[in-house]
């Protein structure tokens, strides 16, 4: 006899963890789905529109759902590792930028509902979120970061997935911050500004900066992109946790500016068209 308890379930006189019990339901969803996908009603719509995008034979069922199931494990990666390098997921990730399809999209946020389930987020809005960070995932991929960009961008994805929008804000000003500090050095900040005394206080984002801007680490539209993102985050921090605007484009503004500083290079001058401002929360 199977009894549902509040941290598990009982079988016989052993108890199993809910985490495990919730694992174990996903990885059986996951098979089980492979299985049906052969009968899906929009498989064969997939795979000609997918063809229409590229030459050579068409994708096979067993490739797309390969595809929809590489994406999700990838983009989940972003809440705590938002730089990992995975092989596997860069082609599946590619063909998703460039050949989109809102059936095929609907496929991957199933799995990465599935995914996030696992983690104990049952927020149907959280998969569609996540889902919109795979151009980020993309350029940040392989990418060097110092490990304090890591740890704060993997909690402004954190933060973005479960709609703490403030909250996300708040640590893309942060990951910005830590790769400052890590692109632009102190002795580098003695040598531009000159040193600074205990009265002066330590040489703060905005020095660095003007000093990244200086050295070229940063062009005029992404120096201006930095100080948009800290008003942002000055404004919840310090005005009203309510004025959350731009907050998607504001995280893929981050990942952007900070490939740019890590690399050399501007990985791409737009943010994602879907991009668009959150309006301002009044009550």
């Amino acid at each position: 006899m199977k009894d549902k308890r509040e941290n598990g379930w009982r079988v016989g006189s052993y108890q199993y963890p809910l985490e495990a019990v919730i694992a174990a339901t996903v990885e059986q969803w996951m098979s089980d789905r492979a299985i049906s996908w052969v009968k899906h009603p929009h498989a064969n719509a997939i795979i000609e529109e997918m063809g229409s995008y590229y030459s050579g034979p068409l994708f096979s069922k067993d490739e797309v759902f390969d595809i929809a199931d590489k994406c999700a494990k990838s983009l989940i990666c972003m809440m705590d590792r938002p730089n990992m390098q995975d092989p596997e997921s860069e082609d599946p990730l590619v063909i998703v930028l460039n050949a989109p399809n809102e059936e095929l999209s609907n496929i991957i946020k199933e799995h990465l509902q599935a995914e996030l389930m696992v983690r104990g987020i049952g927020d149907r809005n959280a998969a569609g979120r996540l889902f919109q960070l795979a151009s980020a995932r993309f350029i940040l991929s392989g990418v060097e970061l110092h490990p304090d960009v890591v740890n704060y961008f993997g909690r402004a994805v954190r933060t973005y997935v479960r709609g703490l929008d403030a909250e996300c804000i708040a640590l893309c000003r942060s990951a910005l911050e830590a790769a400052l500090e890590a692109r632009v050095s102190y002795d580098t900040c003695v040598e531009r500004l000159g040193p600074r005394n205990k009265r002066e206080g330590r040489y703060t984002l905005r020095d660095r900066l003007h000093i990244a801007r200086l050295e070229g680490l940063l062009n005029g539209e992404l120096t201006k992109v930095v100080e948009a993102i800290c008003e942002r985050a000055n404004k919840v921090l310090h005005e009203d946790a309510k004025l959350t605007q731009r907050v998607d484009s504001t995280i893929h503004e981050t990942a952007r500016v900070v490939c740019a500083l890590t690399t050399g290079h501007d990985p791409y001058p737009p943010i994602p068209s879907w991009a668009s401002d959150v309006p301002e929360i009044l009550d």
